[in-house]
């Protein structure tokens, strides 16, 4: 997994689709977790975005936040493994969540670990989004660079007129 958060998926819906559609837009940091095929990647959203029904999006409630959250799912994900069943492909359903123990800390100490932990998944979900548009100008000007289409000093102009 190269991050923490999805900040970018194969396939997308526009607005107007999602107001068409039962596919609801899920606030940002929204926990997606897969629940069929591969049972248990989860990842933040890095932004509003829609899922597909092979998934469920969960938030903290309680005062539990999404980085806590975050946490406490991925330290179950053999559990939720191990409780997924089906005939055809492994599933987890809101009965694997139930039988799962979740811990529930004092609110002092989900403030605390907010707090703590919210600067460094700042800095992740940037970094992310910086290494993406990094990846995307890197594949926009390579192909270019290799055919002779442009030079270096034409490509650092091209990159210095992005930034």
């Amino acid at each position: 997994m190269p991050g923490p958060y999805i900040i970018r998926t194969e396939k997308s819906i526009t607005p107007a689709g999602a107001e068409h559609s039962a596919a609801k837009i899920l606030p940002a940091e929204t926990l997606v977790i897969t629940a069929r095929g591969t049972v248990g990647n989860c990842a933040l959203m890095g932004h509003p975005m829609a899922m597909n029904q092979s998934c469920y999006g969960l938030r903290g409630r309680g005062g539990v936040g999404q980085l806590f959250l975050f946490h406490q799912v991925r330290q179950q994900v053999a559990r939720l493994r191990a409780g997924a069943h089906g005939s055809v492909f492994e599933t987890i359903t809101r009965a694997t969540f139930d039988a799962v123990p979740v811990i529930e800390p004092a609110p002092e100490v989900l403030s605390v670990f907010e707090v703590h932990t919210r600067p460094i998944f700042d800095r992740i979900l940037n970094n992310q989004r910086e290494a993406h548009t990094l990846a995307a100008i890197r594949d926009a000007l390579l192909p270019k660079l290799l055919s002779g289409e442009i030079r270096v000093r034409d490509a650092e102009k091209s990159v210095e007129a992005l930034a």
